[in-house]
């Protein structure tokens, strides 16, 4: 019996099981349920940072994640890595970071501590604009 997804990369039923069965314990939330995925559907939900006129969508989208997560993080900083970011938004990690930056530099956000990616560990952040 020969079985072919474009999601299971095994041949055989048998290993494509064993592979499910070693997976499952791990999986936490349901595709698209991910705490970061609701948290930006809720920022997309909600009116755009006025950063997005001047930087365009993609960046204002960004920014209003990041207004999100500041408004759950409270008075305290958030976590936010360039490739979470990425992955989120839909572009390459590089270019999220640079979107990162820009915010910094444009006083929408302020960087707490920096991540990396050695460390596996993200940058944290404090949204500075208007909440």
């Amino acid at each position: 019996f020969s079985f072919s997804s474009s999601f299971i990369q095994t041949q055989y039923f048998g290993e494509t099981w064993i592979d499910f069965l070693r997976a499952w314990p791990r999986v936490r939330f349901p595709r698209g349920e991910e705490p970061m995925a609701v948290i930006l559907a809720k920022a997309e939900a909600s009116e755009l940072p006025a950063v997005a006129e001047e930087f365009g969508q993609g960046i204002g989208r960004l920014a209003a994640l990041c207004r999100k997560l500041q408004r759950a993080a409270g008075d305290g900083p958030f976590y936010l890595g360039c490739r979470t970011a990425g992955r989120l938004l839909g572009v390459h990690h590089a270019t999220a970071n640079g979107w990162l930056f820009l915010l910094i530099a444009e006083g929408v956000l302020q960087e707490v501590e920096k991540g990396s990616q050695a460390k596996r560990r993200a940058s944290r952040y404090r949204y500075l604009a208007e909440l």
